[in-house]
């Protein structure tokens, strides 16, 4: 019963309300501004080159930096947006930023990644421009 009921309560947390997309499709299109910090002081030498996002309508967004953008489609839910690009190379590249606040006008999100063997998480703040 003990093993039954921690599945339950374990597949349970993953599933999202279906109204997670209909919050998601008022509050996310347009344009964010984009600013990160390392979290715990970590420095791998690696630095986000982002200006903004576009969030379209139609599901595409546009990461941009100076001088072009990485280009894909993305899925948002009030847990997590996804975005998924394949503007290097052939390979596709997927982002998932794990949503720890959120509000018509800012969104603050995690964002985990390896690098050169090491684990690193980065703070993403979208500010609604």
């Amino acid at each position: 019963m003990m093993a039954w009921m921690a599945c339950f309560v374990l597949t349970g947390c993953d599933k999202l309300d279906d109204s997670d997309g209909d919050i998601m499709n008022e509050i996310l299109p347009g344009r964010w501004s984009f600013s990160y910090a390392f979290k715990d002081d970590a420095d791998p030498g690696l630095e986000f080159q982002y200006n903004f996002v576009l969030f379209n309508e139609d599901g595409t967004c546009a990461l941009t930096y100076d001088g072009g953008a990485l280009t894909g489609t993305y899925q948002a839910t009030s847990a997590m947006i996804r975005i998924v690009s394949s503007d290097i190379g052939d390979e596709e590249r997927t982002i998932l930023w794990r949503i720890l606040s959120l509000s018509s006008k800012q969104i603050i999100a995690e964002y985990s990644f390896d690098l050169h063997s090491q684990s690193y998480t980065v703070v993403v703040t979208l500010d609604k421009q």
